[in-house]
């Protein structure tokens, strides 16, 4: 069913109201970019000073010489601590997809706020991300099967069979990245879904994220996108832009974004307001 909204997402719009919120709540929404930035430095810090410690090296040279002077228990309990940091920091980042989608809709809130509800519902947080994880990497995984396939014949081949089969292991590996960018945008809008409608549960929400993004991924890409160059700017500013301004903006558009679909998604009839747990 169509949605009787006009078709073409009003990206501007979006971005004009976000800016607008954003700069209402300014010194709030950049007390927790900060505190988002410190929490995922503080943890990439761990993990490479325990990487350190284990004998992991993390310069290109030592990598490609091969040499890895770790146990491989060692290195399994390495990666564990890895994928728990990436956990932590995962979950927290649904909390302020969720903060910054309350700044969206012009509600008075705070760095407490964010700070206060980091740890609530953790469980079902952990899981979102858990879920999200493993769906993403099943799809990779299946996605590589032609492209390990491609690459055995081509090393079985002849010399001019292993040309072509090259070039095709080539596009092969294109499609597979432009085939996993779909399936993230079919999957952005689980975390704000998993928030808030507390309702849902973790597998519906991604189910309704794919529902919401149908025939608006190619716009979502595009979205995102429209911000790539505040990004530039923010390497030619050591970082700081991304704290004073393009991270609050960006976060805060993205929300916006994520509201607009859901009103396109109840007003076209593709999910019910109670699916929503409304």
């Amino acid at each position: 069913m169509e949605t009787p909204f006009a078709q073409t997402i009003d990206r501007v719009g979006i971005k004009q109201t976000a800016k607008e919120r954003f700069k209402a709540k300014y010194w709030t929404c950049v007390g927790v970019v900060f505190l988002m930035l410190l929490i995922t430095g503080v943890c990439q810090t761990v993990v490479t000073l325990v990487g350190g410690a284990m004998g992991i090296p993390n310069d290109t040279a030592a990598l490609e010489s091969g040499i890895m002077p770790i146990s491989g228990a060692g290195l399994t309990l390495y990666s564990v601590l890895s994928m728990l940091v990436a956990l932590v920091t995962g979950t927290f980042a649904i909390e302020a997809a969720y903060f910054f989608l309350r700044v969206y809709r012009g509600e008075d809130v705070t760095v407490g706020d964010y700070v206060s509800n980091l740890f609530s519902n953790l469980g079902r947080k952990m899981g979102a991300n858990l879920w999200l994880g493993f769906i993403m990497f099943l799809w990779i995984m299946l996605s590589m099967i032609p492209v390990f396939a491609i690459s055995f014949a081509a090393v079985a081949g002849s010399e001019q069979t292993t040309a072509i089969l090259t070039v095709l292991v080539v596009i092969a590996l294109i499609a597979l990245y432009v085939f996993v960018i779909i399936k993230g945008l079919s999957y952005s809008m689980m975390y704000y879904i998993v928030r808030d409608c507390p309702n849902v549960p973790v597998r519906e929400a991604m189910k309704l994220s794919i529902r919401m993004t149908k025939g608006y991924k190619g716009q979502i890409f595009m979205f995102g996108l429209s911000f790539i160059g505040w990004f530039l700017l923010v390497g030619l500013t050591v970082g700081l832009l991304m704290l004073f301004y393009v991270g609050p903006y960006a976060a805060t558009s993205a929300a916006g974004l994520y509201d607009d679909l859901k009103a396109r998604a109840i007003a076209s009839g593709a999910v019910s307001s109670a699916e929503f747990g409304a």
